[in-house]
């Protein structure tokens, strides 16, 4: 890929914004979310990815993707009047993807900085779907200096037509509960009801937040309430 640089500091910025690096931006051709500025490049990306499938019905077994950039020239455009990015190489990528069986799967990531010679961005993720729509979810996420929690999810069935679900969502850098909810949902062939009782964090200073979510749902009609945020 190569842009040649254009100043563009007398140029408003509206809405732009860097994007959040990984896979997706490897063969990006610009840098920056929105249209107020265009990243200068001259740069090559190097990835490969292998998958393997199930010889019987086809599924994918696993999968593997590798990625990297090298940066022949120094990226002066930048936002916030930051300084221009001087780095010869973008993080190392990796990602890995295992369904051990139909029911259970995991998926594990890594950005690793080479100058800093250190983990920028982690993550491990642990899935199983049950009989009847059961689900259970684990991710831990890590990314330097911001994140470092784990998130766990469960939606079970109690009959055919009650289930319970909760969430719990914990960070070990702030050393604090971010979110824990939990509740009930019926559902019959013509409407829904759920209740949530949801306590999350709503800031920095510690202060939380408590509350109760009630949703219906007419089915073909539409839906009254709060519905608290999918938990898949």
């Amino acid at each position: 890929l190569y842009v040649p640089f254009e100043n563009q500091d007398s140029l408003p910025v509206f809405d732009s914004n860097d994007f959040t690096f990984g896979f997706s931006q490897l063969f990006n051709t610009n840098r920056f979310a929105g249209g107020d500025r265009q990243g200068d490049a001259n740069q090559l990306s190097l990835a490969v990815s292998t998958k393997k499938f199930d010889s019987v019905n086809g599924s994918e077994v696993w999968s593997l993707g590798l990625g990297q950039i090298f940066y022949f020239d120094d990226r002066e455009v930048q936002l916030d009047e930051r300084p221009p990015e001087t780095t010869d190489l973008s993080p190392f990528l990796a990602e890995f993807m295992w369904h051990f069986s139909p029911r259970l799967s995991t998926v594990a990531g890594l950005q690793w900085n080479w100058d800093e010679s250190e983990l920028d961005v982690g993550m491990l993720g642990l899935r199983w779907n049950g009989a009847r729509g059961a689900r259970i979810a684990f991710e831990y996420r890590y990314r330097i200096d911001q994140v470092d929690q784990f998130d766990f999810r469960i939606f079970w069935p109690l009959t055919e037509r009650w289930r319970v679900l909760s969430r719990i969502n914990y960070s070990f850098a702030d050393d604090d509960l971010l979110e824990v909810q939990g509740g009930v949902e019926y559902e019959s062939c013509c409407w829904a009801f759920r209740t949530v009782l949801r306590r999350y964090l709503k800031n920095r200073d510690g202060d939380y937040r408590d509350g109760i979510y009630l949703e219906l749902n007419l089915k073909g009609l539409g839906t009254l309430g709060s519905g608290s945020r999918s938990l898949f």
